[in-house]
């Protein structure tokens, strides 16, 4: 019988958003920078905020203990940049804007 095949945890959203990239590694086919226009994180920072689902994180932790993220690298990157609220009033304003 094989071992554990996936297990299923649950994480703070802010947690894990600020989790050190030292703690989480991203696999190379990762796209490299952020793929969210300001809208698309507006509507992330929204459903946060009004408590709708937001999707699911992935990540496989390798033999060595070493986390990988599999999914949900724009959230993260979403969240990290929360703690700056000038990045969050950019977020805010350019979503905002009238084309």
């Amino acid at each position: 019988m094989a071992g554990i095949l996936y297990d299923l945890e649950s994480y703070n959203l802010l947690e894990f958003g600020l989790m050190s990239d030292e703690s989480i590694k991203l696999p190379r086919y990762q796209r490299p920078g952020s793929q969210w226009d300001s809208k698309m994180k507006m509507g992330f920072l929204m459903s946060i905020l009004f408590g709708l689902p937001t999707g699911f994180i992935t990540e496989r932790i390798d033999k060595n203990g070493i986390r990988w993220l599999i999914d949900g690298r724009q959230r993260r990157e979403c969240i990290n940049d929360l703690p700056n609220p000038f990045t969050l009033a950019k977020i805010v304003e350019t979503a905002t804007e009238r084309p």
